[in-house]
Formats: C-alpha cells, sequence, structure tokens
C-alpha cells in the first residue's frame, strides 16, 4: 500500500511551504477554487500538497508509522 503525506488547510499557502523542499520536485498540489473532476464540476474547499513517501504492502502498521516519522523528522526544515 502507498503511504501518503499530506498536509492542507482552507488559508495554506501550498507554493510556500514546499518552495525550498526537494518535496516541490515530488509533490501533487492543489489550490483552494481550482476545479477538478468530470467537466470541472467540484472545486477544491482547501490547498494542499500530497506526496507519496513509499509503499510496502508487508509493512505493519508499527513499520509504517516507524517510516512516517523518519520521513517528518528528514523533512522538517
Amino acid at each position: 500500500m502507498d503511504k501518503l503525506f499530506e498536509m492542507s488547510g482552507v488559508d495554506f499557502d501550498v507554493e510556500e511551504a514546499i518552495r525550498h523542499s526537494p518535496l516541490h520536485e515530488l509533490a501533487e498540489t492543489w489550490k483552494r477554487g481550482q476545479t477538478f473532476g468530470l467537466r470541472g464540476k467540484h472545486s477544491c474547499k482547501d490547498s494542499g500538497f500530497s506526496v507519496c513517501i513509499g509503499g510496502d504492502d508487508e509493512a505493519d502498521l508499527d513499520r509504517q508509522i516507524a517510516d512516517a516519522l523518519v520521513f517528518l523528522r528528514d523533512q522538517s526544515d
């Protein structure tokens, strides 16, 4: 299963949040008001980004938590 790291918020400045981060190259971003879906009938209620931080179908929950904590420590700046 892929593991995603995601941050979002109504007033979240997604570009500023990842501007100087290596996540900038990996992130899928969206902005509040941006339309999506078939024929653009829906709009985003917030702004944010998500990054796939790995996938391991065999990892148990404790391992997934440990991997996520390592990722957060590495990206804390």
